[in-house]
């Protein structure tokens, strides 16, 4: 098997690094590393390893790296940033991030650019407005429909969305939503879908499909419990959707996809696109549609999703995962769900030791940057990182 190189720019997320790796290596992958967390060098399978402390050292080893890869992986939002925000210039960010088009940036970790770009193409996507002054929010809310979520532009893990279901809902809104950048959505009742993908040059080379019934930290968390289906179960649509979709963000790489299938018209609303996998990425293994090996044959042959080839007669099969890394101790100690059959427990075991402070003023720049930075307003962000 002939063998492709790939380069990781981690985040912090241990569970999905290690599951990144076992599928990019069943892939038939070469791996390095770009890592600013020393933990990440326990990780097996990794070649070489590249470290940097701060932005300017990430800017001059990703400028070193850049264009040497047959496939780059920003593994979370804060590798994205890093880029983005980076002083790399406009040919070498787009070297490094999952996208072909230098056009397609602006929807990277942005809520209301993805929106704007979904709906420029006529894909269908929740009605949407951007918050343009804070006093006006009634009128604007108004203008979408209740209920509507209110989105920080920039957030992850659910903890930038809130529920307006009436006008009065307005006052409860939490402080640190002010001087933000704010999505306003309609809030669709309905099905929450994920539709994982991986794309090259804006071709849709596979995907899996799951529906989420349980989340931590709120309704609007990451997922707990999810329920896969196999791809001759589903609406052929979805396909078409997907290809369409891939063409509209120039995604070339991997794209965690969520779309609500409407209770009323069965229309699927896509709302959101984070170009990066997820922790989510090997579970398809498991019920005999690895992506690995469709990854492998596009890189050996160049196939891409072909509708037609979805072999086997329509089922109505479902299989029921459960993330091990967002279990308590009770539900991992008592095998719920049979876990133990699906999970890699090394890195499980990884995940666990990432949660242990080796370098708490690491630990807390990423935990300022995940809940701290989109509770306060940018002049107040700046002020903090000024002090530090």
């Amino acid at each position: 098997m002939k063998k492709y190189s790939a380069l990781l720019i981690a985040d912090q997320r241990s569970f999905r690094n290690t599951e990144m790796i076992s599928l990019l290596k069943r892939s038939g992958f070469e791996l390095d590393l770009m890592t600013s967390n020393r933990f990440h060098y326990l990780y097996k399978d990794i070649n070489q390893r590249f470290f940097f402390a701060n932005s300017d050292q990430f800017a001059a080893v990703a400028s070193s790296l850049s264009g040497k890869y047959h496939l780059t992986i920003a593994l979370g939002d804060v590798a994205l940033k890093l880029i983005t925000d980076s002083s790399l210039t406009a040919n070498e960010k787009l070297e490094l991030l999952p996208i072909s088009s230098a056009k397609a940036v602006g929807h990277i970790c942005s809520k209301i650019a993805l929106s704007e770009h979904l709906s420029l193409a006529n894909i269908t996507t929740p009605p949407y407005k951007k918050l343009e002054r804070w006093e006006t929010m009634a009128e604007e809310v108004k203008d979408v429909g209740y209920p509507a979520l209110l989105k920080i532009d920039y957030s992850g893990g659910g903890i930038g969305t809130f529920r307006l279901n009436s006008e009065i809902d307005i006052i409860n809104i939490p402080p640190h939503f002010r001087e933000q950048p704010i999505l306003i959505q309609k809030y669709v009742e309905g099905r929450l879908i994920d539709l994982s993908a991986f794309f090259q040059n804006g071709e849709l080379v596979c995907f899996s499909c799951s529906h989420s019934i349980s989340n931590i930290n709120g309704p609007y968390g990451p997922s707990k419990e999810r329920i896969y289906y196999p791809l001759n179960s589903l609406d052929p649509r979805i396909f078409k959707e997907l290809s369409e979709l891939g063409k509209t963000l120039s995604a070339h790489g991997f794209c965690n996809i969520t779309c609500i299938e409407s209770s009323d018209s069965k229309e699927r609303y896509y709302f959101e696109a984070d170009m990066r996998p997820n922790d989510w990425i090997n579970y398809p293994k498991h019920m005999s549609d690895d992506l690995a090996v469709r990854i492998r044959e596009y890189f050996a042959n160049g196939n891409v999703f072909d509708a037609s080839l979805v072999s086997g007669e329509s089922t109505t099969a479902e299989y029921f995962f459960v993330n091990p890394s967002r279990m308590n101790i009770l539900e991992l100690l008592t095998n719920k769900c049979n876990w133990l059959t699906y999970t890699n427990a090394f890195s499980l075991l990884l995940h666990w030791l990432s949660l242990l402070l080796f370098n708490p003023w690491e630990k807390f720049k990423v935990l300022t940057v995940k809940y701290i930075k989109p509770r306060v307003s940018h002049r107040v962000w700046a002020t903090l990182k000024a002090k530090t």
